[in-house]
């Protein structure tokens, strides 16, 4: 019997499809723990720096696990920095930061979630930005108190945009037709089965520029001392991106540098004593905050030719996203 079972456990990458298994997601899911980036040489640590990692597309939607609930990257965020608020020894948080972007509501909660704690705990914050750090990359450096880019990091791309799409000729070439039903003119928008109109386009873009204004204001109040005014930020925020020294330059970094120097400079600046400097990872058993879904039966996926995971979470509706970028992630 027990043979059986474990034939039927490893021939699960070969199928393709899905495996609902009911209860196994609070059973499965994992909670975040402390890890060791680089050790104190002290036998009782008294100093640790967070190394808080963004990377990726920031998205609300779950990382998938197999046989495992998984968790989005917002609230992974939330709940490292719950832990760091019941760690005194946390002097320090360093946002390392290589994304393109993402979704307009997950960027602006984790810029949020970090502005929180920098106001509850006092702990200074710095962004560390790497490969990429476009759109909502750097609307969550803009949280930090200072902001350090790599010598060769591509960052700016401070806009917002919208996906359409539009496939009437696909209807024309299969021969059918979508029509719809609704309770008002502007009930199906974005259709992508019909025309835009100039009307629903103004709404749209109407949206657009409120987003547009509020990454604006953040920026604006994120920088603040530096020296940029509004009218300064919306001269470069057209969508263009910036190399680490052309955004040095403009103010949108305070300098530009790598990751250890910027661990021993933290380490003088605040004194302190041989830090560890240390991460959250998910590890044992689970735990829930106010990001997390609701617990469900969860699906296995195992269908190794799925749709790529860089699109998850990124359906129709408006980004804070440098597309190539996204595209890059696609191709790794």
């Amino acid at each position: 019997m027990r043979s059986k079972a474990l034939v039927l456990l490893l021939s699960l990458p070969s199928l393709s499809g899905c495996i609902v298994i009911p209860g196994l997601s609070s059973l499965m899911r994992q909670d975040m723990e402390e890890v060791i980036v680089e050790d104190s040489d002290r036998l009782f640590v008294r100093d640790k720096i967070l190394l808080l990692d963004i990377s990726g597309v920031i998205s609300e939607a779950k990382e998938e696990q197999v046989l495992s609930e998984g968790t989005s990257l917002v609230e992974d965020v939330r709940e490292s920095l719950r832990l760091a608020r019941e760690d005194p020894r946390i002097r320090a948080v360093i946002v390392r930061i290589d994304s393109p972007g993402g979704t307009v509501t997950a960027s602006d909660l984790i810029h949020h979630e970090l502005r929180r704690y920098a106001e509850e705990t006092g702990v200074p914050i710095t962004a560390m930005l790497m490969d990429v750090a476009a759109s909502g990359g750097y609307y969550v450096a803009s949280a930090a108190d200072r902001i350090v880019a790599s010598p060769t990091t591509v960052t700016g791309s401070i806009g917002v945009i919208m996906l359409t799409v539009d496939v009437q000729g696909l209807e024309d070439l299969v021969g059918v037709q979508v029509g719809a039903v609704t309770s008002g003119p502007f009930k199906d928008i974005m259709s992508p089965f019909r025309p835009m109109t100039g009307e629903e386009r103004e709404i749209l873009q109407s949206v657009i520029d409120g987003l547009y204004g509020r990454f604006v204001e953040t920026v604006v109040a994120g920088r603040e001392g530096r020296g940029l005014s509004a009218e300064d930020v919306r001269g470069l925020a057209d969508g263009r991106i910036f190399t680490a020294q052309q955004a040095l330059d403009a103010g949108l970094v305070d300098s530009v540098g790598y990751l250890p120097e910027l661990i021993d400079e933290l380490t003088r600046e605040l004194g302190l004593d041989d830090p560890q400097v240390v991460a959250h990872r998910r590890g044992a058993w689970g735990r829930y905050n106010v990001y997390s879904q609701l617990p469900r039966a969860p699906v296995v996926n195992v269908n190794l030719l799925s749709a790529d995971s860089v699109t998850q979470g990124l359906g129709p509706g408006f980004h804070y996203l440098w597309m190539p970028g996204a595209l890059r992630l696609s191709r790794r």
